[in-house]
């Protein structure tokens, strides 16, 4: 008897928590504010965090992107692209720091940040940022705001911008953060 009701009250916690844990979900993402999360699990109780988006999706956006071109083939010359690297690398360390970007080892533990850059103003919009899943209960939403707010104020200047329309935005995505740090 005492081992049936043993095993009925682990029964009863594995369906609670799988209950639980997909209670605050809505198809994968979880909304707070203007930032929406994806959170990959490695494990099917949902305990483990393997990874974890963020979005940025502020009301503005909606109506900013609407009915415009967002293009990925725009070149931006490899100057900028070192100087924008740098600004995002210094504001990465400023608003999570050191032990949060980087692993013991030295390896980025933020995987990729992605933006929309306006062609002829060179103004940023952030849109997302992939973090080690270690991280998700540890970075706050006000720190990720924070980011957000100063990357925002980056400009990427993009060269032969005359034959492209005013309403044109390229996808700026600084990705694969370990290569751009030199790290293999």
């Amino acid at each position: 008897m005492k081992r049936f009701l043993f095993v009925a009250t682990l029964l009863l916690i594995v369906v609670s928590q799988n209950v639980f844990a997909e209670s605050y979900e809505d198809n994968g993402f979880i909304k707070k504010g203007d930032l929406e999360y994806m959170v990959d699990f490695s494990d099917s109780l949902k305990q483990e965090t393997k990874s974890f988006w963020v979005w940025y999706k502020p009301e503005e956006y909606i109506e900013l992107f609407n009915g415009v071109e967002i293009r990925d083939d725009i070149p931006i010359s490899i100057t900028e692209k070192i100087n924008a690297n740098a600004v995002i690398d210094y504001l990465l360390i400023r608003h999570f720091g050191e032990d949060i970007v980087f692993d013991s080892e030295g390896k980025s533990n933020i995987y990729n940040v992605s933006c929309f850059v306006h062609i002829h103003s060179g103004r940023v919009y952030f849109t997302n940022i992939f973090f080690h899943g270690n991280f998700y209960k540890v970075i706050t939403e006000e720190e990720i705001l924070g980011f957000i707010k100063d990357f925002n104020l980056i400009k990427i200047k993009v060269n032969d911008i005359e034959k492209y329309d005013e309403d044109v935005y390229i996808f700026y995505d600084y990705g694969d953060l370990n290569k751009i740090f030199g790290i293999e």
